[in-house]
């Protein structure tokens, strides 16, 4: 979804260099959306684990088996989830790349079951892509053959070759 600074349903909560995180006050979410064009491939930020828990929260990264992180910065907890994502959260090396292009405006969006093996809170996606998985509750959820097409972490990669999924 790409957002119009002059709309008055949105409002800008902060700047963060190559994003801004825009508050909707229709829908009351918040959304982190790219203040110039950004190149696939790009290292947008560098983030570290502020802290590792070992149950997950809603706004948590997974990392490992029980491990999961509150992201630092947090200003990143604020890129949404898309079935056709713009980013990825390379936590092996703990930065967010870009891995197709945006555009100035675009919001930033990355794709959960990249790195959440079982979610806690499982939701109807409304991401409007055309390829659209419907209800996202995480990779192990998800035919293999379709996770495939995603960047995953390495955690869920060796999910994917160890653990049986649903599917």
């Amino acid at each position: 979804m790409k957002l119009k600074q002059g709309e008055s349903k949105f409002e800008i909560l902060s700047h963060h260099g190559l994003g801004d995180i825009y508050f909707d006050h229709s829908t009351q979410q918040r959304s982190f959306v790219a203040t110039r064009d950004i190149t696939a491939g790009e290292i947008l930020y560098q983030f570290n684990p502020k802290q590792v828990q070992s149950n997950p929260t809603y706004l948590t990264v997974q990392i490992g088996e029980e491990s999961h992180i509150v992201l630092d910065p947090e200003f990143l907890a604020s890129i949404n989830h898309s079935c056709d994502p713009n980013v990825f959260f390379d936590v092996d090396h703990w930065v967010l790349r870009c891995v197709r292009d945006i555009k100035a405006g675009e919001q930033m969006t990355y794709f959960y079951p990249s790195t959440e093996w079982h979610m806690i809170q499982p939701f109807d996606c409304r991401c409007g892509s055309h390829n659209c998985l419907g209800y996202i509750q995480g990779a192990d959820c998800i035919n293999p053959e379709i996770l495939s097409q995603y960047h995953v972490s390495s955690f869920i990669q060796q999910q994917i070759k160890t653990v049986p999924t649903l599917i």
